[in-house]
């Protein structure tokens, strides 16, 4: 079970990300301090974290696998830990699955060795528009990501044959706030 611990910690440090880039750039408040105290340097990390999530989100719901050298290597993929346990899926787990799956369509998610997702194409390269659009909204991928959470803890309960399972992470600790409180750091600057 130690990949769906692993898979676990990588969803809660995507979604921690994924709470700090909307309360540091989805408000117009918020991003005129940073624009005003941080100039450029603000949409450098800006791009930097909005390309990073996207890589990540496309990693975590990435496909199979890939070959080198004649050799398989699988991917940590929410896909293939469910395929891997099968077996123990709950009525409550393949809600779940379900629900991420269809979030994830809705979403829009492309897979991660997509060549539009992993390298800037060139219509992107050659704009003159450096700011970052997406239709994305933070809400339901913190939703995807919160039943892609659950869903593992459903696996981990039913191959452990427990109610309660223990997590290597604070699933409580969603850094709420941190980017709020940075910003009204700067305002007093």
């Amino acid at each position: 079970m130690e990949d769906i611990d692993r898979y676990i910690i990588e969803v809660i440090r995507v979604r921690r990300s994924v709470v700090l880039y909307s309360e540091l750039f989805e408000h117009l408040s918020s991003v005129s301090v940073l624009s005003d105290k941080a100039g450029k340097a603000f949409s450098v990390i800006q791009r930097s974290m909005h390309d990073e999530i996207l890589i990540s989100l496309s990693r975590l719901f990435d496909t199979d696998c890939y070959e080198k050298n004649k050799q398989k290597f699988e991917y940590l993929s929410q896909r293939n830990i469910v395929q891997k346990y099968q077996a123990s899926l709950t009525d409550k787990a393949k809600v779940h699955r379900d629900q991420t799956t269809g979030l994830k369509q809705e979403i829009d998610i492309q897979d991660y060795r997509n060549l539009k997702v992993a390298h800037n194409d060139k219509p992107i390269l050659v704009s003159s528009d450096s700011s970052v659009k997406h239709g994305i909204s933070s809400t339901k991928v913190l939703d995807l990501l919160d039943h892609s959470v659950q869903l593992m803890l459903c696996l981990k309960s039913s191959i452990a044959n427990q109610t309660e399972v223990s997590v290597p992470v604070d699933l409580d600790n969603k850094l709420v706030g941190v980017g709020n409180e940075l910003v009204a750091k700067l305002r007093k600057i």
